[in-house]
């Protein structure tokens, strides 16, 4: 362990601040990272701060009184100072949460399905409504999709008068044939089910999505069809919404990732990701109103 990440971590043994006493947005910022265990800067000031140098001032004044920890990103090249922050054991008490915490070794996927609804939530036209109505994390979307399917993440989108729910599965390549067979399976029995809802796996590269596809076909279940998709994460980056998405099963081409939100029930919410309402929500404590947005 580095001097500097000894430093970070002794500090986060005591929490040396008064929450309630928090600009709402630090407060959200907290709220957001005991959901979601990790982000970074970027993907902070995507969703909460808004400009990427405050959120690094702000992070950083966290981390000094005890809230936060913070590591080098995994996914940084060679020679940079990228950081990932994490809620501190102090603040994770503070707040309640009884759940264990991820390895470290899970940062890399973590950090992953933040940056996919960073991606997704915030459109490249600024005067476009924001898409993503709402985001259940891998703890709150358990089972959601039926028994014993516990997604990374579950986003509802609102395209336009379209919509769609998103079962996200964030594949870094590393899982083997027997654990996305039995994956497709299970989604294959309940997905068909709800209407509106898709399966899309998030991953790192195109022979990865070649890949899904050959074994979708060779095992996956018929009834995914037209409901099971995959995308690339630097296509999502880049383009968001605009990405390709290729179906892993059926004979159609692919398509841009906004199109397979052709579902005409409204799925709209008061506090979509990344607004001024959600962070006050956020910094309030939480509570979305899934009502509409998930049905």
């Amino acid at each position: 362990m580095s001097d500097r990440r000894r430093r970070d971590t002794a500090r986060s043994d005591t929490l040396h601040l008064d929450l309630d006493a928090l600009p709402i947005r630090d407060r959200a910022a907290l709220r957001l990272l005991t959901r979601a265990d990790a982000a970074t800067a970027a993907q902070l000031a995507c969703l909460i701060y808004r400009r990427e140098r405050t959120a690094q001032e702000r992070l950083l004044q966290l981390t000094r009184a005890g809230a936060l920890e913070r590591t080098t990103d995994p996914r940084s090249g060679r020679g940079t100072a990228a950081y990932a922050y994490r809620p501190s054991p102090a603040i994770r008490t503070r707040l309640g949460i009884r759940e264990s915490r991820a390895s470290n070794l899970y940062l890399r996927h973590t950090l992953d399905i933040v940056e996919t609804v960073c991606a997704m939530a915030i459109p490249r036209d600024p005067d476009q409504l924001l898409p993503v109505q709402a985001w259940l994390t891998e703890r709150m979307s358990a089972d959601l999709p039926g028994p014993g399917i516990r997604p990374d993440s579950v986003l509802a989108l609102q395209v336009g008068t379209n919509s769609a729910v998103l079962c996200l599965e964030m594949d870094e390549g590393t899982q083997h044939a027997p654990v996305i067979r039995a994956r497709l399976r299970a989604y294959g029995r309940f997905l068909p089910r709800r209407v509106g809802w898709h399966l899309l796996f998030v991953v790192q590269s195109e022979h990865r999505v070649a890949w899904l596809r050959r074994l979708a076909a060779w095992n996956g279940p018929g009834t995914l069809a037209d409901r099971a998709w995959a995308v690339r994460l630097v296509d999502l980056r880049v383009h968001g919404l605009d990405a390709v998405v290729a179906p892993l099963l059926g004979s159609e081409a692919p398509t841009l990732l906004r199109a397979i939100a052709g579902d005409p029930i409204l799925r709209t919410s008061a506090t979509p990701v990344g607004s001024v309402a959600w962070a006050e929500l956020m910094g309030s404590g939480g509570g979305d109103d899934l009502s509409r947005a998930l049905r």
